[in-house]
């Protein structure tokens, strides 16, 4: 199996987008301490998911082609790959997956079949990626696609299909729930709905990918260039989701060079019909302007800008 350019792209990309996942985690933990403590374990077990993954491909890696330079029979050994390509991939992916079918539900009860639907389906395409990562497991590398070619498709292909489903729900929900609203507030409607088809977008294109490398070379390990990079796209699309209730009004390096720490209020928007305002320390005075979602939609709060000392 010839995989060593995939391996390396791959491993690249995981770095990259936990480096984006660090920074996301803290800006999460800083602006949002208040969420409900079942939001604040998703996103750390995700988190910490994610770091393992890195951990373990790392570890890898350099088994791969640090150590013993040279060695291509050391490619042939699979190692920690099936874990942390294959199985945590399928089931960051349904916990992310199911995180979104509860926002379903938030912007609209009635719509709680769809959700639990698409629910159904992530949970199944996350029972088949762990079957595969533990057929990869327990057979001989030279076995792999005698059983694996049955089963990866089928879940790269159950991935793409609950990401598009989600993308065309939530983006039918919110485009009605705007025509409700104030046009002042459709403005921030239309901007969740463009987040929400790109995150989404982004998952279900990296799963498509790795579904038509697997296909149109089912003898090499191509395909693991968007695969094992999934997990790292999901925590970061969660996150992105999550942290899109701060949004900055203005950002300029007047507003960003204090050397005092001050304190700022800030209001965000939380999943049930309420307001909920929080104070954080932080160390610049930025002016934020931070969303607000009410029983009736989206509306903007007035800024909130930080003071110091001059």
């Amino acid at each position: 199996m010839n995989s060593g350019p995939a391996v390396v792209v791959a491993s690249l990309l995981n770095f990259m987008f936990f480096g984006a996942l660090v920074v996301q985690v803290y800006i999460y933990s800083f602006c949002f301490p208040r969420d409900s403590l079942t939001i604040k374990c998703i996103v750390y077990f995700v988190f910490l998911a994610v770091t393992a993954c890195v951990v373990l491909n790392g570890w890898d890696i350099a088994y791969w082609l640090a150590l013993d330079f040279g060695d291509a029979i050391r490619l042939t050994k699979p190692r920690h790959s099936p874990f942390f390509g294959i199985i945590m991939p399928a089931l960051i992916g349904t916990v992310v997956q199911c995180f979104f079918c509860y926002r379903i539900i938030v912007i609209k009860r009635a719509a709680w079949p769809m959700a639990l639907l698409i629910a159904l389906f992530s949970l199944a395409q996350c029972a088949i990626g762990m079957v595969s990562g533990i057929y990869t497991f327990t057979v001989p590398v030279s076995r792999w696609y005698i059983g694996v070619l049955k089963v990866v498709p089928t879940w790269l292909a159950g991935t793409a299909i609950v990401d598009i489903l989600i993308a065309v729900t939530m983006t039918y929900l919110l485009l009605g729930a705007a025509e409700r609203v104030h046009a002042s507030t459709q403005g921030l409607l239309k901007d969740l709905v463009r987040l929400i088809i790109e995150t989404n977008t982004l998952t279900a294109v990296a799963a498509i990918l790795g579904l038509a490398l697997f296909l149109a070379f089912p003898d090499t390990g191509n395909f693991v260039a968007p695969t094992w990079d999934l997990a790292g796209i999901y925590a970061n699309t969660m996150l992105t989701i999550l942290n899109n209730r701060a949004v900055p009004r203005s950002a300029t390096p007047e507003t960003l060079c204090s050397q005092e720490s001050a304190a700022s209020t800030v209001q965000f928007r939380t999943p049930i019909a309420r307001t909920e305002t929080q104070t954080t320390g932080v160390d610049c005075g930025t002016e934020m302007t931070f969303a607000t979602r009410s029983s009736g939609g989206f509306k903007r709060n007035a800024p909130a800008t930080t003071s110091h000392q001059a």
